[in-house]
């Protein structure tokens, strides 16, 4: 192939036999039918991928590399403590800590009281990673400093106890996990 790109009427006939893909043939198909190797024409490098916003949650703006990081990190904890690894407690709180500013006592309490009814219950439910997906988005909803409105943490207590009911835990445990989210939920939107 020619570095150089001359219009098509200055090269003589032998030169347009050699250098087809030049005037007028295409990278993926040279002359002579060979396919490009990709390291001679690499690929366009990807445009990077929108934030995604959480499902049922609008107000939460889109969810960055970082914070789509901190939602990794709360799945991880939670199939820890599903799993009853050693130190999965202390990690999950850390977690759920770490992402709020400086939770005042209460929200701390309620931070507590949400670790020990999950590493309770979690070891019960089924559902896998798909149940501690959506449970660690509906954490991370709890714990953002986003202007919801009260219906929305309404809806946000609805949808965690839904999803853990859903998921083979008994109602009274779900109930108490959702009233520690919104414990959690309005304590952050008050800080």
């Amino acid at each position: 192939m020619l570095a150089l790109r001359l219009p098509c009427r200055l090269l003589s006939a032998a030169a347009l036999t050699i250098t087809v893909s030049a005037c007028g043939g295409s990278p993926e198909t040279p002359a002579g039918g060979a396919t490009p190797s990709t390291a001679a024409n690499p690929p366009a490098a990807a445009a990077p991928a929108p934030p995604r916003s959480i499902d049922g949650y609008p107000e939460m703006p889109g969810v960055s590399p970082e914070l789509a990081q901190n939602i990794g990190d709360l799945q991880r904890d939670l199939q820890n403590l599903a799993s009853r690894r050693p130190e999965a407690s202390t990690e999950f709180s850390e977690d759920v800590t770490g992402m709020m500013d400086t939770p005042a006592p209460k929200t701390r309490a309620a931070i507590m009281g949400l670790t020990n009814e999950l590493a309770t219950e979690l070891p019960k439910a089924k559902g896998g990673d798909a149940m501690t997906r959506r449970l660690a988005e509906l954490l991370f909803v709890a714990s953002r400093r986003v202007s919801l409105p009260e219906e929305r943490i309404t809806q946000l207590s609805g949808d965690v106890h839904k999803l853990l009911t859903e998921h083979g835990v008994a109602d009274a445990r779900a109930k108490a996990v959702a009233g520690h989210v919104t414990t959690i939920a309005r304590a952050v939107r008050q800080a």
